[in-house]
């Protein structure tokens, strides 16, 4: 699952906005990141690449997908996958796993709630960008503008839209 905790927001506020499958975990020091990663990589929220004598972890993941609708975890009481909690109250911080046993349960219910359409499914596998699925129909300008933004958002970065360059010359769509 993509979701968007905001430390000022309260937690049952905290959003799901997609779902994701992860493909390979792996500790790498600061050369093999530089040598096989760095390329494909992006820095999230705090957590800056590694430099010289440090290590990182590597998540790749396939099949990044965003919901029609963001699903609150408040809206989540009635998701209670066997013998656990609600949903709702689950704790949850950072990266969180789930059981196989669970987690079609959990999906369903959150997809569910999100109006059970998903917007766009990306692979990464594939080269043209709609062979990718990152869109299943042709998007306007104002879609596009959109969805780079929600992206910058998810990944923590402080996003603007049709900022004015320093000299004024050109409105830039997202910053």
């Amino acid at each position: 699952m993509l979701a968007k905790p905001s430390p000022r927001s309260p937690r049952n506020e905290w959003e799901f906005l997609g779902e994701f499958t992860v493909e390979k975990v792996a500790r790498v020091d600061a050369s093999e990141f530089e040598e096989k990663y760095c390329a494909r990589a992006f820095e999230v929220g705090e957590a800056p690449f590694s430099r010289i004598g440090e290590w990182a972890w590597v998540i790749q993941f396939r099949g990044l997908t965003a919901y029609k609708r963001p699903v609150k975890l408040g809206e989540c009481g009635d998701i209670v996958p066997q013998g656990r909690r609600p949903l709702s109250e689950w704790q949850i911080h950072g990266f969180t796993l789930i059981r196989p046993g669970i987690i079609d349960t959990i999906i369903n219910g959150i997809r569910d709630k999100a109006a059970g359409v998903l917007v766009a499914t990306a692979r990464f596998d594939v080269e043209s960008p709609r062979e990718r699925g990152y869109i299943s129909e042709t998007p306007n300008h104002r879609r596009l503008v959109e969805m780079v933004r929600d992206i910058g958002e998810w990944l923590g970065f402080v996003v603007k839209v049709e900022e004015k360059t320093p000299d004024g010359l050109y409105i830039l769509d997202v910053t």
